[in-house]
Order: C-alpha cells, then sequence, then structure tokens
C-alpha cells in the first residue's frame, strides 16, 4: 500500500490546508491498517491443522471414556458389577465419557460431521498458517510505521507553520522521538 504524498510544486510549501487533509488521510489509514492487522492476529488456522487436532482429540475422548468406565469391577470376583459413567457421580464427567463412548462407537460419522461444519466455517473465512500470519503482521505493521511516518512529518511541518495539532495517544514513540530527517519530506 503506498502512503498518499502531498501534490505540490518542487520548492513549493504546503499549505495548511493540504496538512491538514494529509493528516485526516493518513489517520484514515492508519485506523484501516490497524483494522486489518486485528483481522490478521484473529485469523482462524488452516482446516488441515484443525483437522489434525480433531483426530488427536478424538482419540483421546474416546480412549478416556473407555478408561473411565472402569472396566476392572466387571471383573471384581466380590460382585460389584455395573458400568457407571461417571465414578464419581458428576454430570460432567459422565456427559464427557458418553460423548467418548459415541466416538469411540462412531469415530468416522462424528468426524466427518464435524469435519464438514469446519469446512463450512473455512469457505466462509479462510485459515492461515502461522507463516503466513506472521509474514503478514510483518507486512501491516511496516505499512503502519510508514503512514505514521509521514503523519509524523505533516504534523511537524504544520508546526513550523505556527499550527499545533494533537498527537494520537497511540502513536508510536518510534515516530515520536524519530529525527527531522527520518521522516519523509512534506
Amino acid at each position: 500500500m503506498r502512503m498518499p504524498t502531498m501534490k505540490k510544486a518542487a520548492n513549493t510549501p504546503a499549505s495548511v490546508n493540504d496538512l491538514l487533509s494529509s493528516i485526516d488521510t493518513f489517520r484514515d489509514q492508519i485506523g484501516a491498517l490497524r483494522a486489518d492487522r486485528t483481522q490478521i492476529e484473529a485469523a482462524p488456522r488452516p482446516l488441515a491443522d484443525v483437522l489434525d487436532d480433531l483426530d488427536d482429540h478424538l482419540d483421546h475422548l474416546a480412549t478416556e471414556a473407555i478408561d473411565g468406565l472402569s472396566l476392572h469391577h466387571l471383573r471384581d470376583r466380590r460382585g460389584t458389577f455395573g458400568l457407571k459413567l461417571s465414578q464419581s457421580g458428576h454430570a460432567e464427567i459422565a456427559v464427557a465419557n458418553l460423548l467418548g463412548l459415541v466416538v469411540a462407537t462412531n469415530r468416522a460419522a462424528v468426524r466427518d460431521l464435524i469435519a464438514n461444519q469446519l469446512s463450512d466455517l473455512e469457505q466462509s473465512r479462510p485459515g492461515l498458517s502461522d507463516e503466513d500470519r506472521l509474514a503478514r503482521l510483518a507486512e501491516l505493521d511496516g505499512e503502519i510505521l510508514r503512514t505514521e511516518m509521514a503523519e509524523e512529518a505533516a504534523l511537524r511541518a504544520l508546526e513550523r507553520l505556527g499550527v499545533q495539532i494533537g498527537r494520537r495517544a497511540d502513536l508510536s514513540p518510534v515516530v515520536a522521538l524519530a529525527a527531522d530527517q527520518a521522516l519523509p519530506v512534506q
């Protein structure tokens, strides 16, 4: 994304109105870039990664459910026969064990059902790999920094003309402390 630059003839100082307009444009761009960054930060994981984790979770649910039945009680000679979904009587554990038994007896159907729903979600909002996500975040951070530097240059140009404009509260300290020579020419 290119930063807007003020159009002026060579060696013609920018007018106050041009600078104010540029600052508004820069601030709008910074807001849009930060919104994009927030979206990328929260981007879902790729479907393949989610399905790998789903497989592990389904295996875990089935194993925990079978273990939770305490099958060794069925073999006890003292006559303590009976299956319980929860030895402790906690409903939450019983529900988890029941789900695990459903998975254990019909894993493929449960996986297909969940995978189809996840696929529908992927269609509406595709996932990003960690590498792609980090690359896009770095790209956006660079664009935000360049735009903030241009905004700061316009603010300092206004100050040289005797006009004071407040800086954004979320201005990067790197930008606020940048030397004039590090800023784009206004």
